[in-house]
C-alpha cells in the first residue's frame, strides 16, 4: 500500500493526491493519514507549496466523500445488496453506523472523519438517510480541515528535521554495535578466567592422591638400602 501511495504521488504530487483520495473515499483500504503524511514529505523534498498540498488533499477528500453519499442517495440501502459494495462494507460496519446517526445525527458525520472504519458507511448512510447535500458538505469540510492540513503540515516542516537525525543514524548503530561487542568480549574473558584456576587444582589434588595411595599400598613405597657396614 505504501508503494502504491508514493508511486502516485511520486509521479504527478497534486494530482496524485486528489486521486488517491477520492479512491479512499470509495472504500478502498487506503489510509488517508498515510496520505498525507506522504505528501508532506514527498512535498518538502522537492519543494512543492505547502498551501498547494493542502488545497489539493481538501479537494480529494470532498469529491471522494461525496461518491458514497450521492451512492446513497441515489440507490438507498438497497444498495447494500450489491456485491461490490458488500465486499467493502461489512454489516456491523452498517449497525455500527446506524448507532452512530442514532446518538450524534449529524454531527456524526464530524466524527466519522476521524474514523477509518466507520467513514464511507456513515457517508453512504447520510446520503440514503435523506441528509442535505450541504449540511453534509459542511460537517465533513470541518473535520477535513482538522485533520487534513495538521498532518501535511508537520509532515512537510519535519522533513528537514529527519534528513538530520538519518545523517546521524550511522553513528548511532556503529557505537551501539561497538558496545555490545565490548560488553560480550568482556563476558567471555570473565567466564574463561573462571575456568582457568580449577585445572591447578585438579593437578594439586591428584599430587594429594598420590602419597595417600602410596602409603596405604607398602608395595608402592621405594625400598630404602641399609648402608654397607665398614
Amino acid at each position: 500500500m505504501g508503494d502504491f501511495i508514493n508511486s502516485m504521488l511520486g509521479n504527478a504530487l497534486y494530482g496524485g493526491l486528489i486521486l488517491t483520495l477520492i479512491v479512499c473515499g470509495m472504500g478502498v483500504p487506503i489510509p488517508e493519514e498515510v496520505t498525507f503524511i506522504s505528501a508532506g514529505l514527498i512535498g518538502a523534498k522537492h519543494g512543492a507549496n505547502i498551501y498547494g498540498l493542502c488545497v489539493c488533499g481538501l479537494i480529494g477528500i470532498m469529491a471522494g466523500d461525496s461518491i458514497p453519499f450521492f451512492i446513497g442517495r441515489r440507490y438507498g440501502l438497497s444498495f447494500l445488496q450489491h456485491r461490490w459494495f458488500a465486499k467493502i462494507v461489512k454489516p456491523s460496519h452498517i449497525e455500527k453506523t446506524q448507532k452512530f446517526f442514532e446518538r450524534r445525527g449529524s454531527k456524526a458525520i464530524f466524527g466519522a472523519r476521524f474514523l477509518a472504519g466507520l467513514r464511507m458507511p456513515t457517508f453512504f448512510m447520510a446520503g440514503s438517510m435523506g441528509m442535505s447535500y450541504w449540511t453534509f458538505f459542511f460537517w465533513d469540510l470541518l473535520g477535513a480541515l482538522i485533520s487534513c492540513p495538521i498532518s501535511i503540515y508537520i509532515a512537510y516542516f519535519m522533513s528537514a528535521q529527519l534528513d538530520k537525525y538519518m545523517a546521524y543514524m550511522h553513528t548511532i548503530i556503529y557505537t551501539a554495535i561497538g558496545i555490545v561487542a565490548l560488553f560480550v568480549l568482556v563476558q567471555w574473558l570473565r567466564h574463561r578466567n573462571k575456568k582457568d584456576p580449577e585445572e591447578p587444582a585438579e593437578a594439586s589434588a591428584a599430587a594429594r592422591t598420590e602419597p595417600e595411595s602410596a602409603e596405604r599400598n607398602p608395595l608402592l613405597v621405594p625400598k630404602i638400602q641399609a648402608p654397607a657396614q665398614k
